[in-house]
């Protein structure tokens, strides 16, 4: 009797791996070795987002309507978004700026083993009256305003050259003294003598705000952290192109040089 059940649970046991493997979407190589799509700078970028660019609609603001909403999405082997569709709804303004907040987004494929491949999944972008309020205190403005005669570029391309590129706003003479007053040089980096540029890439909103952060050359010991966390504190003037205000690619190399007083000495400990 205990030998037909212990018989019965191996044969269990072997259907459901079989299912498992070879079933649905997912086999058993990518639960071992699959990565899911990612927003590029995850999380954090998201929320950063979410702060700086959403425009709250003027009647559900009015009515304090909130929720979430859901997209749906397809991202394909090289991380573009192939289509999206809304699985839940809130109305139809705020589900229209859900999707515009979530074409701002770049994406890294999902991988399979060593392959990309095309995944779908979902996304919730939630819309709460008293956080956008929050927002529009921190970040100083509720709809962005524009030079005279510029309107801005709905399309949400993204640019690499245009008739005036992004500026910084900063009031240091060059962007090289802006991060010399404000770099906090990282304390691993210190200790292992670790200089050199980070250049990381981003894309300029028509808010003057940056998205979609990343690390193009690392130095690691925390100076690639501090390159990003220092770039996102510079505004710069929007990209306009065709007398509309739009989107731009920017690369930007942040230089890590230690002076004579910090350099490690021979016995390995810091001066």
């Amino acid at each position: 009797m205990i030998f037909a059940r212990n018989i019965f649970v191996m044969i269990a046991c072997r259907l459901l791996l079989y299912m498992f493997c070879f079933c649905g979407y997912t086999s058993y190589s990518q639960h071992l070795d699959y990565v899911f799509s990612k927003i590029i700078g995850g999380k954090t970028e998201l929320k950063n987002l979410l702060k700086q660019e959403m425009m709250y609609p003027s009647e559900s603001l009015k009515n304090n309507i909130g929720g979430v909403v859901t997209i749906n999405y397809v991202i394909n082997e090289v991380g573009e978004i192939k289509s999206y569709s809304i699985k839940k709804s809130i109305n139809k303004e705020l589900d229209a700026e859900a999707i515009r907040l979530f074409r701002l987004l770049e994406w890294t494929p999902a991988i399979d083993g060593n392959t990309p491949i095309a995944t779908s999944d979902n996304i919730d972008i939630e819309f709460d009256v008293k956080k956008f309020k929050k927002y529009v205190r921190q970040r100083g403005y509720n709809t962005i305003s524009y030079q005279e005669n510029i309107l801005p570029d709905t399309s949400l391309k993204i640019y690499n050259k245009v008739h005036q590129m992004p500026y910084p706003l900063v009031k240091e003479t060059t962007l090289s003294d802006f991060f010399a007053k404000y770099i906090d040089y990282p304390s691993r980096a210190r200790i292992e003598n670790i200089q050199g540029d980070v250049i990381i890439s981003f894309i300029v909103e028509k808010s003057g705000y940056i998205s979609n952060v990343q690390t193009i050359k690392s130095l690691g010991y925390g100076c690639d952290e501090e390159a990003i966390r220092i770039a996102k504190l510079i505004r710069w003037s929007c990209g306009i192109n065709y007398n509309k205000a739009v989107r731009v690619r920017m690369q930007l190399p942040i230089t890590f040089k230690l002076s004579n007083d910090f350099k490690d000495n021979s016995y390995g400990e810091q001066r």
